[in-house]
């Protein structure tokens, strides 16, 4: 009897249990977030974030264009020496009568001015000689000047020509013979001879004689 009562009261109790187990489980009223823990990252989804691309400015370099302005002297043209030749030829005469019994001292300076152009020499006087400097030029030019100054000024003098010629026209001699120009100092000396067309253009020449 014993035996049969406890085998029933089982029975109840199982039977009481069975609507527990196979009914639906409600979720709970205020469920909690789930927060990851350390070794989540292993198993778990990782999240991409977006990668922002640097842009670099563009650099801009400036180039700077240097503009030079040449400025222009006016200088002797060359001419052909067929001209150098006839104005050679030309001076032979002045000089056997401005320049007598002197001989010749270095090249002929010779050029093409126009107008108030110049062509200049240099010269080295000697102590004890006497120097004398015969020009021309051709028809164009109506009056040719000749000077010779120091080739490098004395510092607090006036720049004032060692001598120059005093003749009017297209022939111009500086200290005709027999008044040549004499050097007086006992040093040589660099002097500059300086060739100007004053009046008109044209091919010029000049030549320096010594004794």
């Amino acid at each position: 009897m014993k035996m049969r009562t406890a085998l029933a009261v089982v029975a109840v109790a199982g039977i009481a249990t069975l609507p527990v187990a196979c009914g639906s489980k409600e979720p709970p009223e205020n469920p909690q977030p789930f927060t990851p823990g350390p070794d989540a990252g292993a198993y778990g989804t990782t999240t991409a974030y977006p990668t922002g691309t640097a842009t670099t400015a563009p650099t801009t370099t400036a180039t700077a264009t240097a503009t030079t302005t040449a400025t222009t002297t006016p200088t002797a043209t060359v001419f052909d020496p067929a001209v150098a030749q006839l104005l050679m030829t030309q001076l032979a005469p002045i000089a056997a009568q401005d320049a007598k019994y002197m001989r010749k001292e270095g090249e002929m300076i010779s050029g093409v001015l126009q107008e108030g152009q110049t062509i200049e020499q240099m010269a080295t006087l000697q102590p004890g000689k006497c120097y004398t400097i015969v020009g021309l030029g051709l028809p164009m030019i109506q009056e040719l000047d000749i000077m010779m100054v120091p080739n490098i000024p004395i510092p607090g003098a006036p720049n004032i020509p060692m001598a120059q010629d005093m003749k009017t026209g297209a022939q111009a001699t500086l200290a005709p013979s027999p008044d040549c120009y004499k050097y007086a100092l006992p040093l040589p000396a660099m002097v500059k001879i300086i060739v100007t067309a004053t009046r008109g253009s044209g091919a010029v020449g000049a030549q320096l004689y010594v004794k």
